[in-house]
């Protein structure tokens, strides 16, 4: 009886000891759980003191390449983009961009946008509407032709440019260009084409679109000779940003900015990004000097 009684508590401890040893192995072959660490609460901690950065909401006309346009993805991008950018990341703030057509944009500054981006111009209405940063490039009208000769005596020549802008009027009121020598096209880069099908000899239209247009794979194999015009009223080539009215810090972090990355080369590396690549002595008399 006694022996028989040890047997069974013999088997029975056995099957402890293989129970217990079983779940020691399970437990030791389990993914250890991650615990907070003293340096994960400090990292915690540390983003937590870090104060955000403000953001500013921008008004542009996402429709005028290259200065801002959308991308296949959606995203606005352009020239105006990255430089604003380029200055909000000098001067540490975040930028959020939406898109309003042109006319009316300068209302936006009322109640919807901090700041507008968009080829702006300093002209009667726009230092009406705004306050208006120092210039960050020049943009006056340009001739462009394959003709290098024709360039001599541009105004004798057909030209074409887009009617969807303020070219056509210009050049009748400016430049005393005859409306019968004008051929209008949908687009600038329209216009471009038609002197490739040799229907005008001359395009006249926005310098920066013009470069970026012809520095582009679409044209290669296309030798373009180009001539800034001058300008009746110069202040009007001299592209800027735009605030509301009285919005002085917010004007002094954009020229601050905007010196920075004018002495840096970050604007230089910006212009030719964007195909902005003149002659050396036509690019003098767009660039803002030092």
């Amino acid at each position: 009886m006694q022996q028989g009684i040890c047997n069974r508590l013999s088997i029975m401890m056995k099957k402890l000891l293989f129970t217990l040893s079983a779940m020691y192995g399970l437990a030791a072959c389990s993914p250890e759980l991650a615990t907070p660490t003293a340096a994960s609460h400090t990292t915690t901690a540390s983003a937590a003191s870090v104060p955000a950065l403000p953001v500013y909401t921008v008004a542009t006309d996402a429709t005028y390449p290259p200065f801002e346009f959308y991308d296949d993805k959606g995203n606005i991008i352009g020239l105006d983009v990255d430089l604003l950018n380029a200055i909000a990341e000098d001067q540490g703030f975040q930028v959020r961009y939406y898109h309003y057509g042109w006319k009316g944009i300068f209302g936006q500054l009322k109640d919807s946008a901090d700041i507008i981006a968009s080829a702006v111009a300093i002209t009667e209405e726009s230092k009406k509407a705004a306050d208006l940063s120092d210039e960050y490039y020049r943009s006056p009208y340009m001739a462009v032709s394959l003709m290098p000769d024709a360039l001599k005596k541009w105004k004798q020549h057909k030209i074409s440019a887009s009617h969807n802008e303020d070219t056509i009027a210009d050049l009748q009121a400016e430049y005393k260009i005859a409306g019968h020598n004008i051929l209008p096209a949908d687009t600038i880069y329209l216009s471009l084409t038609n002197l490739l099908k040799k229907q005008a000899d001359i395009t006249v239209a926005d310098a920066t679109v013009l470069q970026y247009y012809i520095n582009s794979a679409t044209f290669t194999g296309y030798e373009f000779h180009t001539q800034p015009l001058p300008s009746a009223n110069p202040e009007t080539d001299k592209l800027v940003f735009a605030v509301a009215k009285g919005n002085e810090e917010l004007l002094e972090k954009i020229n601050t900015g905007l010196k920075h990355i004018r002495e840096n080369g970050k604007l230089d590396e910006i212009l030719q990004r964007w195909r902005q690549h003149l002659p050396p002595t036509e690019q003098a008399m767009l660039k803002t000097p030092v």
